[in-house]
């Protein structure tokens, strides 16, 4: 089944509500550059990205941009308007949440387009709510509306592994497989959530005329929520790390009490071993030979040895 160019097309009426518009109205208005104007595609459609390099308008740089197979979090200044990429953690069948994914955005004041890859919840909740008719009233506001619930799902994460975390803690015997997976997990989502959070005080910080003053507001309070989860997860690796020390110092603990019990055990009968070794060198003039008590005697004489050297140890506090 073929794709269609776009996965949806609205026209937003500034009241909470948005009209789902057919691929060639969309199209049309794109051209037009109707206000209020949002359009979503998958940036990996052939057709799509025909459309965005050869009738879309758009400065060559920003298409390349929104169809980079690589990127990073970002807000900036570009012809014609503004560019946010945002990344949101990927709930997909089969994939790891903290595998990211990223979507890229591009707004002129009159017109939005957004592009992801796999799917975003995020911009389902968005459309959701344009549906229900409590969503963004301006393109400023379906940019902070992606932004907020992306930071929401990945404080949902965040929320989950600090679970983990509490269970390894509290297990009798902590698992160090898990420990560390759930570790390599925190450091790839902190990995992502600096940069983000670096993007969203651009965005906040650096006024534009192509978002409206509460989009720019509503930028800063992300970025403030993105910066709590920056320092949760920071918290969680610290935290995980010493649980990691503490296994280690236990691991560490129990092999020096080994060791030192082998050690004690070989103090106690080193004596008692240097005294058959000597008797039991095969020379000539040993005494007892031919004495039928002999063995006997040297056997009182290790006990008393052992004896002696056992009270050596308490008495040096070595038991």
């Amino acid at each position: 089944m073929t794709e269609p160019l776009f996965i949806c097309a609205y026209l937003l009426d500034g009241t909470g509500k948005a009209a789902l518009i057919e691929t060639d109205q969309a199209k049309q208005a794109w051209t037009d550059a109707v206000n209020r104007l949002w359009i979503h595609i998958n940036r990996e459609n052939p057709q799509a990205q025909q459309w965005l390099r050869e009738q879309s308008g758009l400065d060559s740089l920003i298409v390349q941009s929104i169809l980079a197979p690589e990127t990073r979090p970002r807000f900036d200044t570009v012809p014609g308007g503004v560019q946010v990429n945002l990344r949101g953690i990927n709930l997909n069948e089969g994939a790891q949440p903290e595998d990211m994914v990223s979507i890229r955005c591009y707004c002129d004041g009159k017109r939005l387009i957004t592009a992801r890859l796999p799917r975003l919840r995020a911009v389902d909740d968005v459309r959701t709510s344009l549906a229900e008719g409590h969503g963004p009233k301006t393109l400023g506001q379906v940019l902070t509306a992606i932004g907020d619930r992306l930071t929401y799902r990945i404080g949902d994460l965040v929320l989950k592994m600090d679970e983990q975390v509490d269970d390894i803690e509290e297990a009798e015997t902590p698992d160090e497989e898990q420990l560390g997976d759930l570790r390599r997990r925190i450091l790839e989502l902190r990995r992502y959530v600096a940069p983000q959070r670096e993007a969203l005080t651009r965005a906040s910080a650096q006024f534009d005329d192509t978002l409206d003053d509460r989009a720019h507001a509503q930028f800063g309070e992300i970025r403030e929520r993105t910066a709590r989860l920056l320092d949760d997860l920071e918290v969680l690796r610290d935290r995980t790390q010493f649980i990691r020390e503490e296994i280690a110092d236990r691991r560490n603990d129990k092999m020096n009490r080994a060791m030192y019990s082998l050690s004690l055990v070989a103090g106690l009968f080193l004596p008692l071993g240097f005294m058959t070794g000597l008797l039991g060198i095969n020379v000539g003039g040993m005494p007892g030979v031919d004495d039928q008590w002999a063995f006997w005697i040297v056997c009182v004489l290790m006990v008393f040895l052992g004896i002696g050297v056992f009270a050596l140890f308490k008495t040096k506090r070595w038991l």
